[in-house]
């Protein structure tokens, strides 16, 4: 009899052990994957900002090039409206 009741509650305890590391192993489980979200968030912002940049960075480069091919090409044209007169 005594040793009935020591295997049910051994039984009951053994139960709610288990109830209760699975209840922390899914709170864990759930801020793990907010925490990975975050990262991946914070990592994609960081990705958009230096491709913005990059972007950014090519469209000055691009806007000089025609500025200087556009400073070239007048230089030429005044050359030769001069050369005509």
């Amino acid at each position: 009899e005594k040793m009935e009741k020591l295997g049910k509650d051994h039984g009951i305890e053994k139960k709610k052990l288990e109830e209760s590391m699975r209840a922390e192993f899914t709170l864990w489980a759930e801020n793990f994957k907010k925490q990975q979200i975050a990262k991946a968030e914070m990592a994609e912002t960081r990705i958009r900002e230096q491709c913005d940049q990059e972007r950014d960075r090519q469209i000055e480069v691009a806007i000089e090039k025609l500025e200087k091919e556009f400073r070239e090409m007048k230089m030429n044209f005044e050359r030769n409206s001069e050369n005509k007169l």
